[in-house]
C-alpha cells in the first residue's frame, strides 16, 4: 500500500475510483491490463488520499445533482477500505450534498456503510452493484480467492433488500470451459430471484483478455486447471473478447429470466438506470424531511411541486438540514465584506439567522431567502450552499 495526491476524482461521466489496484486476486481481472498504465505491482494498493478534498470541491461546483459511481476499476470495499475509510467519507459527502450513489463491489464490507446507503436513497437514489460469477463454493474460492465467495455475497443482497436499497448483480465474467454452464447460471439467477435484484448485466457471455491480465490468467490456470490453458489457446488464439461456445443458450436463459421476473436486462437499459438520477424521487425525498403536511403529501401520491412560502415558516426542512449548510469560496468571501465576519464564523451566523424564531424564510425558485433583524440570507434550496448574505445594519 502507498499514498498519492491526486489532480481530480471524478471523470466527465461522474465515476471515481479511490483506490488503485486490488488484493482480490480474481485470475481474470480486467484492470491488470497493461493499457491502464499501471507502473508498480497490482497488489501495492494506490491509496488517494485527497480523493475526499477533491470529490467535495466537485460536488459543491455541480450545479445539478446526479448519480456519483465507483468501483469500476478497483473495488471501494477492498480490505483497507476497514482502517482508509475513503469510501465511507465519499459516502459521507455524497450524503450530505443530496446527490445519488451507485458503486459495485465483491464485499461484504459494505453493509458497513447501511446507515449512509439508506439515508442517500431516502434523499436521493443509492443502487448497490454487485458481482456473482460462480454459484459453486469451492470454485469460486480459486476464480476470486481474496474476497466473500458467492454465498455470502447473496447473504448480503439480501440485507440491501431488507433494508430497501435497490441491486444490480454483474453476472461477468463468466470463463469458457470453466463456470459456463447451465446450472451455474441457474444458481445464480436463483439467488437473484430471491434477493429480487432491479438489474442483470452479463456484457455477452465471456470475458476479456489482453496484454497484462491474459498471462496472469493462463499463469492461474496452469495452478488449478490443468492443460486449461492449451484449449483456449487452441480455441481463442489472441482474441481481446472471448466467449463462451455456451453463449446463446446462456444468454438465452438470462434473458427470458429477465423477461419472467421483471429484471432490467441490457447493457444500455442497466446503465440507463444506474445513471439517472429521477428528479421527482429526489424532490420526494427531500420534502419527507420536512413537516407533516409534506409526509402527507408524499402517502397520497400526490404530484411533486414547490413548497409553498408558509409551509416553511418554521424552516423544518431548512433546520433538518443545517449539517449539510457550507458555502462556496466566492459566498464566503461575499458574506465577510458584507457582515465583517471572520470565515469560521460565517457558517455559524447563517445557522443562527436559520434557527431565530423571529427569521421569516420564504421559497422563490430555487432558493430559500432568510430575513432576520435587516438581515437576508440567501440559501441554494437543492445544495444548502449559502449563496450570499446582506445586512442592513
Amino acid at each position: 500500500m502507498h499514498y498519492t495526491d491526486v489532480k481530480s476524482i471524478l471523470s466527465p461521466k461522474n465515476g471515481m475510483n479511490l483506490y488503485r489496484g486490488c488484493t482480490h486476486g480474481c485470475i481474470y481481472c480486467d484492470s491488470r491490463s497493461e493499457c491502464y498504465g499501471m507502473t508498480y505491482t497490482f497488489e501495492d494498493i494506490e491509496v488517494k488520499r485527497n480523493a475526499p478534498q477533491l470529490l467535495e470541491e466537485a460536488l459543491r461546483k455541480k450545479r445539478r445533482r446526479c448519480m456519483i459511481g465507483t468501483g469500476a476499476m478497483s473495488d471501494p470495499y477492498l480490505p483497507l477500505e476497514k482502517t482508509e475509510r475513503l469510501t465511507r467519507k465519499a459516502l459521507e459527502l455524497i450524503d450530505r450534498y443530496g446527490f445519488g450513489a451507485t458503486l459495485l463491489t465483491k464485499s461484504d464490507l459494505v453493509l458497513r456503510d447501511l446507515d449512509l446507503l439508506q439515508s442517500i436513497h431516502r434523499k436521493a437514489k443509492c443502487v448497490v452493484q454487485m458481482t456473482m460469477t460462480t454459484f459453486d463454493e469451492e470454485l469460486c474460492r480459486i476464480i476470486e480467492p481474496g474476497v466473500a465467495a458467492t454465498r455470502r455475497r447473496f447473504e448480503v443482497l439480501m440485507e440491501l433488500k431488507k433494508a430497501g436499497i435497490p441491486t444490480v448483480v454483474w453476472m461477468t465474467p463468466i470463463l469458457p470451459f470453466i463456470n459456463d454452464t447451465e446450472e451455474n447460471i441457474r444458481g445464480i439467477l436463483d439467488y437473484c430471484k430471491e434477493a429480487e435484484v432491479k438489474g442483470l448485466l452479463t456484457f455477452g457471455i465471456g470475458m476479456t483478455l489482453r496484454s497484462g491480465n491474459r498471462e496472469y490468467f493462463y499463469k492461474k490456470l496452469d495452478e488449478h486447471f490443468p492443460e486449461m490453458k492449451r484449449q483456449y489457446m487452441r480455441t481463442f488464439g489472441s482474441s481481446y473478447g472471448i466467449h463462451s461456445p455456451n453463449g446463446k443458450v446462456l444468454g438465452k436463459l438470462v434473458k427470458e429470466f429477465c423477461k419472467q421476473n421483471d429484471v432490467i436486462y441490457g447493457t444500455e437499459a442497466v446503465f440507463s438506470y444506474l445513471n439517472t438520477l429521477d428528479e421527482r424521487e429526489t424532490q420526494l425525498s427531500l420534502f419527507e424531511l420536512g413537516g407533516s403536511k409534506i409526509e402527507e403529501r408524499i402517502s397520497n401520491h400526490a404530484p411533486a411541486r414547490p413548497p409553498k412560502a408558509e409551509e416553511f415558516c418554521n424552516s423544518e426542512l431548512l433546520l433538518a438540514n443545517l449539517e449539510q449548510l457550507h458555502t462556496t469560496e466566492l459566498g464566503a468571501q461575499r458574506i465577510r465584506n458584507n457582515l465583517h465576519l471572520d470565515v469560521d464564523d460565517v457558517i455559524d451566523w447563517c445557522k443562527t439567522v436559520i434557527c431565530s424564531p423571529t427569521s421569516k424564510i420564504i421559497r422563490k425558485g430555487k432558493n430559500w431567502y432568510i430575513t432576520m433583524d435587516g438581515c437576508t440570507l440567501t440559501v441554494n434550496a437543492t445544495s444548502y450552499t449559502v449563496i450570499t448574505a446582506h445586512s442592513n445594519t
